[in-house]
């Protein structure tokens, strides 16, 4: 039996199992074929046999093949094996043999080839061009496997690739971002390295908010590396004080749901034994949540504020 909550969530697809068009033992999602004239979540789903019917068409939008549904919405037909078999029971017959999870990086295919990671990228990042901004920095995705369904990004130590992050693009789905990295917490996702033209490194919490910062400096003046989370463990500190020069200026930005003393024990650790200049607090605009929603322009108004 295929696990249809779990699936939808993973391409990003909304559903309901509560309302009046729903009944017991389906889930209901916007009909794909009705599109924009279904205004609701009409178009329901056995979940035991994959069966599915409009309630607001006539004659009916109905079937029961799911690899139809899913080119439907918008999945590519490539990915489809990999899905049903990613969210599957045993009882499930697979149509074909199955695939191995990649092993390491270079057997991920670049996200800009997949349709739902370029959306996601451009309709919820707010990265544009999507597909271009994916291959610039090397962002990867997978449709089977642990990491599957997910935008990973390269996580680097002393230069060189070491393991990857991937955020989901489902918020439904559980954690957010799932990490492979074999250091035990010293890699960093460091989109640029910083240059001659660098003025300022900014540090920043996630991986998509030093991506947005430094897309938003073609010229590399300002530079942002991400160090994943508030665990700043003395390797991890090592390695940013190899990657940032000394004659460098140092932001830091960490989300805005971060409390004040919280802010400041993350700087006096990362100040700790780094030999950096201290790291000055820099706050996000009034009503932002993390840089990585930000425009380009905003970033740029942000930093040329200060």
């Amino acid at each position: 039996m295929i696990q249809w909550r779990q699936l939808l969530d993973a391409i990003g697809v909304g559903w309901t199992d509560r309302g009046k068009n729903t009944a017991r033992g389906h889930v209901n999602i916007a009909c794909p074929w009705c599109g924009n004239a279904d205004p609701s979540f009409h178009l329901g789903i056995e979940e035991a046999t994959g069966a599915y019917y409009c309630l607001r068409s006539h004659p009916p939008h109905a079937g029961r093949s799911t690899p139809y549904l899913l080119l439907h919405l918008g999945v590519e037909s490539y990915q489809i094996d990999g899905l049903i078999r990613e969210f599957s029971d045993n009882s499930t017959i697979h149509r074909t043999a199955p695939r191995q999870e990649p092993s390491d990086w270079s057997r991920f295919s670049s996200a800009a080839d997949h349709p739902a990671a370029v959306a996601y990228l451009r309709d919820e990042r707010g990265l544009d061009p999507a597909a271009v901004i994916a291959r610039k920095y090397d962002m990867r995705f997978t449709t089977v496997g642990r990491h599957s369904w997910r935008i990973l990004l390269p996580l680097r130590l002393n230069r060189e690739l070491n393991g990857w992050t991937g955020r989901a693009i489902s918020d439904r789905t559980e954690p957010r971002y799932l990490t492979n990295d074999p250091s035990d917490g010293s890699a960093l996702c460091i989109p640029v390295y910083p240059v001659a033209a660098t003025h300022t490194v900014h540090i920043v919490e996630g991986p998509f908010d030093a991506i947005a910062i430094c897309d938003a400096y073609p010229q590399h003046e300002v530079v942002a590396i991400a160090v994943l989370g508030l665990n700043a463990n003395p390797f991890k500190r090592e390695h940013l004080a190899d990657t940032v020069p000394e004659n460098k200026r140092v932001l830091i930005t960490l989300d805005a749901d971060q409390n004040r003393r919280t802010v400041q024990n993350f700087k006096n650790m990362l100040a700790k034994g780094t030999g950096l200049p201290y790291p000055q607090n820099f706050p996000l605009p009034a009503g932002i949540k993390d840089a990585g929603e930000m425009s380009r322009r905003q970033i740029r108004a942000w930093h040329d504020a200060d």
